[in-house]
């Protein structure tokens, strides 16, 4: 999960847009990644995030952190580069999507090209 920013190189699926599209919630920016799942392992068995935990929890998280850098920001790139560092640390560590679903509502919402 906390590789996904790093693969799109940040231009369209930051923490937040990860987080959002997780949730499940119905009002997302992005239209073909809605429904998709993440997933972790439990003593070995694989279980699905559960969507009010993005939204109650991470996404929440992550709104906290962009408000407390945007109110302390010396400048617009130190506060950018503090949200990279920071945010990206917010997503759970060891959850994961299934690659052939990330991949499949990736190129049907931002093309073929994007995935290069």
């Amino acid at each position: 999960m906390r590789a996904i920013p790093l693969l799109t190189d940040w231009h369209v699926l930051s923490p937040d847009v990860c987080a959002e599209i997780f949730s499940g919630r119905k009002d997302t920016t992005v239209q073909y990644m809605e429904g998709l799942k993440s997933y972790r392992l439990v003593n070995g068995a694989v279980q699905q995030v559960p969507d009010r935990e993005w939204e109650n929890w991470i996404e929440r998280q992550l709104a906290a952190c962009s408000e407390r850098i945007r109110n302390d920001e010396a400048g617009h790139e130190t506060g950018y580069q503090q949200w990279r560092s920071e945010s990206l640390l917010i997503l759970p560590a060891g959850v994961f999507v299934w690659r052939d679903e990330f991949e499949a509502a990736f190129q049907a919402e931002y093309g073929e090209g994007m995935a290069d």
